[in-house]
């Protein structure tokens, strides 16, 4: 089922202020035999109920769901994944 998300542009420090929270980090990468093709993006937004929804870009869902879980405290059964053909070739 196809999900519309609008993205806006503005005051970024402005949005986070009022922002009820907001999660910032970093990681470190290691080294790689091969290059991954795909887009390094996700997007995740609350959806009714308090589930949320997850877009990404990868050939792993499960992997991002597990982590995106993970951050929120929340089960797999509360973050759906949706990931746009994947695989290679």
């Amino acid at each position: 089922e196809p999900v519309e998300v609008e993205i806006k542009s503005g005051d970024v420090p402005a949005a986070i202020e009022k922002s009820d929270g907001y999660v910032e980090g970093s990681m470190v990468i290691g080294s790689q035999r091969h290059f991954y093709m795909e887009p390094q993006n996700s997007t995740c937004f609350p959806t009714e109920g308090g589930t949320y929804a997850l877009q990404c870009a990868t050939q792993d869902p499960p992997y991002f769901q597990a982590a995106v879980c993970a951050v929120l405290g929340m089960s797999t059964t509360q973050v759906k994944v949706t990931a746009a053909r994947v695989g290679g070739g």
